[in-house]
């Protein structure tokens, strides 16, 4: 699995351009700003970001949101073959 971590608020408008080209290639998204910052957040879900959450939200389920990931990067942490 390929996974994008990105902060909303640093990434402006050339994250949010370029997230219907990154949806479409199946990596997942995770993007993260200021709760206050609703309007941005909704737009970048909009736009096709797999997960949209505040900051605090996002360092708070770290260990979730990287939990499907393998250190090679073959995907899940599941043996091939299961």
């Amino acid at each position: 699995m390929r996974l994008l971590l990105a902060t909303i608020l640093a990434a402006g408008t050339a994250l949010l351009a370029a997230l219907p080209a990154i949806a479409a290639t199946g990596v997942r998204s995770v993007g993260f700003g200021s709760h206050v910052d609703r309007a941005l957040l909704a737009e970048a879900s909009g736009a096709g970001c797999s997960e949209v959450m505040a900051r605090s939200s996002f360092f708070g389920r770290l260990a979730e949101v990287l939990g499907g990931l393998r250190r090679d990067g073959a995907g899940p942490s599941q043996e091939v073959g299961e």
